[in-house]
């Protein structure tokens, strides 16, 4: 499964919260942002085996970078799996 992010043409910045932070621990949750990529468009790859999930965000060039620019990984998660 390939979920992408980045059908709008154009990027912007990550809202700032607070007086300028950069969101982290949101009080209503349990759910921390830890890495996020504001440049660049990307796309979330999904790998499933009988062991795990594999998660791992790419990052596309823009264009105004030079076309032979690779994907770069910006993010991986590793989710075993336990067997019943």
């Amino acid at each position: 499964m390939v979920a992408g992010a980045g059908g709008y043409p154009h990027l912007t910045s990550l809202g700032d919260v607070n007086g300028g932070r950069r969101p982290g621990r949101r009080r209503s949750t349990d759910v921390t942002l830890q890495t996020y990529v504001t440049d660049r468009h990307g796309y979330l790859l999904v790998e499933i085996t009988s062991g795990s999930i594999e998660l791992t965000y790419k990052t596309v060039p823009t264009p105004t970078e030079p076309a032979d620019d690779s994907d770069q990984t910006a993010e991986t998660l590793s989710v075993p799996l336990r067997r019943s």
